[in-house]
C-alpha cells in the first residue's frame, strides 16, 4: 500500500528543526533517517517512532502500541517500532519530542548494528 504523497510532505516540514532529515522507501511503506539513524516509518499511513530498550517506557506510558501485520502464521508484533501518540499530530512540539526519542533509539540500533558486524568481519579474519 502507497504511502500518502501529502503526509510525507507534511511530516518532513515538522522534521525540518531537527537537521538534514531524509526518507527512503521501507516495504510498503517510508521511513525517516537522520545522518545514519532511522528514527520513524510511516505504514499504512500510520506514523511509527523506533523504539528500543530504553524508550520503551516512554512509548508504554503513552499508550503507544508497537507496529502489527498480519502474515499467514498469525499476527507479528514489531515491537521496534512505535505508534505516534495521536496528540503529537497535532503539536508540533510534541512530535519533535517523540522523534528525538525515535532518533536516540535509531542512533543505538545504529551503533549496535556497526559492532555486530565488525565483530562478523573480525570472524571471518
Amino acid at each position: 500500500m502507497a504511502v500518502s504523497p501529502e503526509l510525507m510532505e507534511w511530516l518532513a516540514e515538522r522534521f525540518a528543526p531537527l537537521g538534514s532529515v531524509h526518507r527512503k522507501r521501507l516495504f510498503g511503506g517510508m521511513c525517516f533517517y537522520l545522518e545514519d539513524a532511522m528514527f520513524a516509518a510511516v505504514l499504512r499511513d500510520t506514523l511509527y517512532f523506533k523504539c528500543d530498550d530504553d524508550t520503551a517506557a516512554a512509548f508504554d506510558a503513552a499508550g503507544c502500541e508497537p507496529f502489527e501485520y498480519d502474515k499467514k502464521g498469525g499476527t507479528t508484533v514489531v515491537p521496534a517500532f512505535r505508534r505516534c501518540p495521536d496528540s503529537a499530530m497535532d503539536d508540533e512540539d510534541e512530535l519533535l519530542d517523540w522523534a528525538r526519542l525515535g532518533i536516540e533509539a535509531g542512533r543505538r540500533t545504529a551503533i549496535e548494528k556497526a559492532k555486530k558486524a565488525a565483530r562478523k568481519k573480525a570472524k571471518k579474519k
